[in-house]
């Protein structure tokens, strides 16, 4: 005599080897390391339910580093520690006493440098071109159409531009750069030509206009001054063009 099956069987205790981590390669000596877990069932599915997870961390020295655990109540846990030398890290992450799948991570501590922390934020719109001069440095601001000028304790001084085709306007200034006179040349993307002024930001003379023959342009980008020639990124006419300083 046969019966009729019926239903399905639901597992929703979480397996070691279905279980996974979110563990970043490396980090920096002192920041906050942080990790992701998902508890999953044979079914690979997400599990609310079931065992807890254990978290241990130690050194390359064979010292244990300190880790915190939260369960967010939606099937993961979020975990955390904080290593304070470098070094590597093994992350160990068990589930009834047994390691989960990846389980232990490394984890590569790094020391901080120079170019990891500025010593310095300065705020400016959107900035896409900056450029160093005697006493001075200038930023482009893309999104205000205009160019800040700082002084050597990183003080704005003055800024000039506003948005248009004219004289001292711009339309998504880009690249800059400074000549011997401290002049400064700002490469005006949308308008299709570079603008020169003083530091006081009074126009001196523009070059370029749309298009593709001899001392035209057409979205330049990039700008440099060397040996009393302007070399500029013409970016739409593939090309280097080159002026001569005026």
């Amino acid at each position: 005599m046969s019966y009729p099956q019926f239903g399905h069987v639901l597992y929703d205790d979480p397996l070691p080897e279905n279980t996974e981590a979110v563990v970043p390669e490396w980090t920096l000596v002192g920041k906050e390391v942080k990790i992701k877990i998902m508890r999953k069932d044979l079914n690979n599915r997400r599990s609310k339910e079931g065992g807890q997870f254990a978290v241990a961390a130690q050194s390359s020295r064979g010292d244990v580093i300190p880790s915190t655990i939260q369960d967010n109540k939606d099937g993961s846990y979020s975990a955390s520690l904080v290593a304070n030398e470098t070094g590597e890290v093994k992350v160990s992450i068990n589930i009834k006493g047994q390691h989960i799948k990846g389980s232990p991570y490394t984890v590569v501590v790094r020391q901080h440098s120079a170019l990891n922390i500025p010593s310095k934020v300065v705020d400016v719109g959107k900035p896409s071109g900056i450029a160093f001069g005697k006493d001075v440095w200038a930023v482009a601001d893309w999104s205000n159409h205009c160019v800040c000028i700082f002084d050597k304790q990183d003080q704005l001084v003055r800024k000039f531009g506003s948005k248009g085709n004219g004289i001292v306007q711009f339309n998504d200034p880009g690249g800059l750069a400074f000549d011997a006179n401290n002049h400064l040349y700002v490469v005006d993307n949308n308008n299709h030509r570079v603008q020169k002024f003083n530091i006081s930001g009074e126009y001196l003379l523009q070059f370029g206009t749309s298009g593709s023959g001899d001392g035209e342009l057409r979205h330049p980008v990039g700008i440099t001054v060397h040996n009393n020639r302007v070399y500029v990124a013409d970016q739409s006419n593939h090309r280097i063009s080159v002026f001569q300083c005026g």
